[in-house]
């Protein structure tokens, strides 16, 4: 036994060496790639017409089209020529091009199977072909981190549990999948997308898919019998707002969307340096400012006393890491004295938040909160010549900290003082002093300001990586994403139905399916140094209202048709917002597929709540998709809490009632009104399931949220 452990061990790393080096080598060749596509993408736009046939870069050998669906195939060639098209025997279909040199095909659905050929000739002789075509169910991927991670990544926590095996059991080649460049697009364009490679899936290929994509793909295929294909679309840490349409937003989006495309538009598509603040980020910042002294602004200037301290900037004082506020910093510059007079510029690298500056007791500059991305903006300040004094010069910065650390944030490098060609370091002892700390429990968490990155701009990855698929059929969308719109769930009840709709609309297909996972439990990101378990978990970021109200967004949006959601309770890491649990939401995801594409009658998710009904202090639960009967994984079901008309949560004691009711009390209760489940950001508790396996979704009976009533509008 000890043997096969250290075997097992030996393997495991090995394998994990081998995934590491495939990993680096191909993102390494995709950079390269995608470099040279830019280097010739004007060429290729503007000399379209000089191109000999060929098909768009969506399509490859390997891939798989969707069966019983027509088939559209789309390219170029020179513009005016008729081009054609033949699919194995069937008969041939022909086509003009536009006037850019694009054509495009559409042939008769055919059933599963394959592999098959396709090719497409001009009148000039010319021809293409794809080879090795299959026709089968595809799947677009899409959202953030959590489905961005892989089956088996290049490091611990970035690969599934139990991926090893998946990977080595990983031959399926009747899967294929195509992973999508990240790009953006700021203002929507006809331009081709990088070339893409469909592969076969193997050990060899599938380790750094999505997990949730391939373990969703490989439940179809198993119990389907058909190929699957799987389109991987995903970015890291993005918001809802880059993945809808223009259209979708200037209809129904909030207003601030709006004027950001406006902005956008009057920027002609470059990033935006500064954005318009939201009435409830203005909200918080001035509850932020209410902790600030009337004559805060004025006090850099008091004399040096006992209230300040030094020092060694950067990264200075520690207490922008312990407090969210302000701090004074000041600096007594003696100046050589050729520069007297002249004008300087002033580096002091990156501040974070924001910051205001003095230069002898006149303001220079200063970095607000309108600024886009203004935690990471480098500080750079004239300084009038007539400023500058040949005796004693003092520099005065006040740092403002809204969350989490702060401060200087560059190397000592970046902060000097500049004359022409000369340079006058400044980094080293300052002093500083407190100017007011904020109050978390009445400021509240920030809203997410916007950044200055294009993948944060409205519409932006939908125009680069969503919409060049719109005209390609598919069976239907996976979807995670949901984790960085936390902080505002009433914007997402409003957001997330309309992306659902708007892909509709753009696919031209009402019946797109569209199955998503739920928020899995979360506490604080902190997967690589986790503390005790039983550490206090309550007041950590990440934890709380936003991801409990996120959920239940996420579950009233099952009011759309043709949507199927995976509860993922029991699946969480309170330690990383990464959970390595893949297998399990990508397997609920393709059963509840199966529900709304393909028929299946079995219950495919789990108990939700249906009604309650109050007897003398004991609240009665009755539930909806309880299949063959409740169950709790533990002793007694837990994960309640039940109130009285006060609002006070109590722990409640729980008794399933077969075939689909719970009875609730707590002896503190003695009227109950209302009853919660699962309804923290992290519970630990929840452990009731149907006995197919399914957990029961997160709710709460009491009146219908400001959210709800959003989303009912």
């Amino acid at each position: 036994m000890v043997i096969f452990r250290v075997k097992k061990r030996i393997t495991n790393h090995a394998l994990g060496e081998k995934i590491k080096l495939r990993f680096v080598l191909k993102k390494t060749i995709n950079k390269l790639r995608n470099s040279i596509f830019v280097l010739l993408m004007p060429l290729m736009v503007q000399g379209v017409s000089d191109n000999p046939l060929r098909f768009g870069n969506l399509y490859s050998d390997h891939m798989v089209l969707q069966c019983e669906m027509p088939i559209r195939l789309s390219g170029y060639a020179h513009p005016g020529e008729t081009v054609s098209g033949r699919f194995n025997n069937n008969p041939e279909c022909a086509a003009q091009t536009d006037h850019s040199g694009r054509w495009s095909l559409t042939l008769p659905p055919m059933p599963p199977g394959g592999p098959h050929t396709v090719t497409v000739h001009d009148g000039r002789g010319n021809a293409v072909t794809l080879r090795d075509v299959l026709i089968g169910e595809v799947w677009f991927c899409a959202g953030q981190s959590n489905m961005e991670y892989p089956v088996w990544g290049p490091h611990a926590y970035w690969r599934s549990f139990g991926g090893d095996t998946a990977l080595r059991e990983a031959n399926y080649p009747l899967i294929r999948f195509v992973k999508m460049p990240r790009r953006t697009t700021l203002l929507h364009e006809e331009t081709d997308i990088p070339e893409i490679v469909w592969e076969v899936c193997s050990p060899e290929t599938i380790a750094n898919f999505s997990a949730v994509g391939y373990y969703f793909g490989r439940t179809l295929h198993r119990e389907r019998k058909v190929p699957v294909g799987l389109i991987g679309c995903y970015w890291s840490g993005t918001r809802i707002t880059p993945w809808l349409s223009e259209p979708a937003l200037r209809n129904s989006g909030p207003p601030l969307t709006q004027t950001l495309l406006d902005m956008l538009h009057e920027n002609k598509g470059t990033a935006l340096t500064r954005w318009p603040k939201s009435h409830r980020f203005m909200e918080w910042e001035k509850r932020f400012f209410e902790n600030a002294k009337p004559d805060s602004r004025n006090r850099q200037h008091s004399p040096k006393n006992s209230d300040w301290n030094s020092a060694v900037v950067p990264p200075g004082s520690p207490l922008e890491e312990k407090i969210d506020g302000a701090v004074f910093y000041r600096r007594e510059i003696q100046l050589p004295a050729h520069w007297v007079g002249k004008e300087l510029i002033l580096s002091l690298g990156k501040i974070d938040d924001c910051d205001e500056t003095w230069f002898n007791g006149v303001k220079v500059g200063e970095t607000s909160s309108d600024v886009c991305a203004h935690w990471d903006v480098p500080r750079r300040y004239k300084i009038p010549g007539e400023l500058v004094r040949a005796e004693k010069n003092i520099l005065d910065v006040r740092v403002i900290d809204f969350a989490g650390g702060g401060g200087f944030t560059s190397p000592p490098q970046e902060l000097h003082l500049i004359c022409g060609t000369e340079k006058l370091p400044l980094a080293g002892t300052w002093n500083y002093r407190l100017d007011f700390v904020a109050d978390p429990a009445v400021v509240g968490k920030r809203p997410d300001p916007i950044s200055n990155r294009k993948e944060e701009m409205p519409a932006a990855i939908f125009n680069g990586m969503v919409a060049p698929w719109t005209g390609f059929p598919l069976r239907g969308i996976v979807w995670y994403q949901g984790e960085s719109n936390a902080t505002e769930p009433e914007e997402y009840a409003i957001l997330f139905p309309l992306l659902i709709q708007s892909w509709r609309t753009h696919w031209n297909n009402p019946e797109l399916a569209f199955v998503y996972a739920q928020l899995a439990p979360f506490s604080r990101h902190q997967a690589t140094r986790r503390p005790a378990e039983e550490a206090g978990l309550k007041d950590v970021p990440g934890s709380g209202e936003g991801f409990t109200l996120l959920r239940e967004v996420q579950a009233a949006t099952l009011a759309l048709p043709r949507t199927g959601m995976a509860v993922t309770l029991d699946v969480g890491d309170r330690f990383d917002i990464h959970p390595q649990r893949k297998q399990e939401v990508g397997f609920r995801l393709a059963k509840e597929a199966a529900r709304i594409c393909y028929g299946e009658t079995a219950i495919s998710s789990g108990p939700r709540f249906a009604s309650m009904k109050i007897t003398g202090d004991t609240a009665v639960l009755r539930f909806s998709r309880t299949g063959s009967g409740l169950s709790s994984r533990g002793t007694i079901p837990s994960g309640f809490v039940i109130a009285g008309a006060d609002q006070v949560m109590y722990p409640a004691i729980a008794e399933i009632l077969p075939p689909d009711q719970i009875v609730v009390r707590a002896p503190e209760v003695k009227n109950p009104i209302l009853v919660r489940y699962g309804w923290e950001g992290c519970p630990s508790d929840a452990n009731l399931f149907n006995r197919e396996g399914f957990p029961m979704e997160p709710f709460r009976t009491d009146s219908p949220s400001t959210i709800m009533k959003i989303f009912e509008k």
